[in-house]
C-alpha cells in the first residue's frame, strides 16, 4: 500500500532522522512521488530533501552525518539531473573529507568516477574536473591519490584534445589494485 509506505517513511524521518535508515528517507520520499508521477509533490519533496541534507551537513561538519549528508545531497542532485550541483557536491566531499576515516579508497574512486562521468557526459565540460583536481592537489600536497589524479588530468586533457584515453579503465584498475 503506497499510502502506508509513505506514512512509514515520514514516521522514520520524524523519529530517527540521523540514523542510517532515517537519513535516507528524504530521498526515498521524493522518489516515491517521482514513481507515482506526482510532479508538484515530487518537486516540493526534492526541495525539502536538498534543505534537509544541506542543513545536516552544516550542523554536523567533519562527522559521518556530514559526510553522508553530502553524499545523499549529491545523489539528490543526480536524480533531478542537476548536474552542476551534483559535481560541486562530489568535489566538496573530496575537499572536506579527504583526510577523514569516512572517505575510503572505494568511495573516493566512485566519487572521482562520478565527477568525470557527469562533467564529461552530461555537462560536456572536461575542463571542470581538470581544474578541480589541480586545486585539490594544491590544497592537499602529499595526499595518497595525488599521483593518480595527475594521471587522470593527463587522460582528461587527452580526451579534451580528441585523443583516445583509457580514463575509465585506468580509474577502476587503480582502485581495484589499491583498495586495502
Amino acid at each position: 500500500n503506497d499510502a502506508q509506505a509513505l506514512k512509514t517513511y515520514q514516521q522514520i524521518l520524524k523519529n530517527y532522522p540521523l540514523t542510517d535508515v532515517g537519513f535516507n528517507m528524504p530521498l526515498y520520499i521524493a522518489g516515491y512521488y517521482k514513481r507515482l508521477n506526482k510532479e508538484v509533490e515530487m518537486e516540493n519533496e526534492f526541495r525539502e530533501t536538498e534543505v534537509f541534507y544541506r542543513k545536516a551537513y552544516q550542523e554536523n561538519p567533519n562527522s559521518s552525518e556530514g559526510f553522508n549528508a553530502l553524499r545523499l545531497l549529491a545523489a539528490t542532485y543526480l536524480v533531478q539531473k542537476k548536474w552542476d550541483d551534483a559535481v560541486k557536491s562530489f568535489e566538496k566531499i573530496l575537499l572536506d573529507y579527504s583526510s577523514s576515516r569516512y572517505l575510503d579508497w572505494k568511495t573516493a574512486g566512485s566519487i572521482i568516477y562520478s565527477i568525470n562521468a557527469v562533467s564529461i557526459e552530461k555537462l560536456k565540460k572536461p575542463d571542470q574536473p581538470i581544474e578541480f583536481y589541480q586545486i585539490f592537489i594544491e590544497k592537499h600536497p602529499g595526499y595518497p591519490l595525488n599521483n593518480f589524479l595527475k594521471e587522470v588530468i593527463i587522460s582528461l586533457q587527452d580526451l579534451k584534445n580528441g585523443k583516445k584515453s583509457p580514463l575509465i579503465r585506468k580509474i577502476w584498475e587503480f582502485f581495484l589494485k589499491n583498495i586495502p
